[in-house]
């Protein structure tokens, strides 16, 4: 377990934590993977230019980290969410 912070920058996040995913997408549009400020954003900047509350997402971070059964829940509901936006993009060609 790593100590999850603020100052952590979105990509040090996701990489140690791939179910953080979920609450990025949730929070900021796309989840960031495809961001190339996500190496160097903090979490708390990110919160402050979308509107959000720090403590918010930290808290829901945090609550994904302490219980492995979160985790891969929100890595299947992850997984379903992506091939169900996939089939809707191939279902509107």
């Amino acid at each position: 377990m790593f100590n999850l912070n603020k100052e952590m920058t979105i990509g040090e996040i996701i990489e140690a934590l791939p179910a953080a995913g979920i609450v990025m997408q949730k929070y900021f549009h796309g989840g960031c993977h495809h961001c190339a400020s996500k190496n160097m954003e903090p979490l708390w900047l990110a919160a402050k230019l979308y509107g959000h509350e720090i403590e918010q997402i930290l808290k829901e971070l945090r609550e994904l980290q302490a219980d492995p059964d979160v985790v891969k829940a929100a890595l299947e509901l992850s997984a379903l969410s992506a091939r169900e936006r996939r089939l809707r993009r191939e279902s509107e060609r």
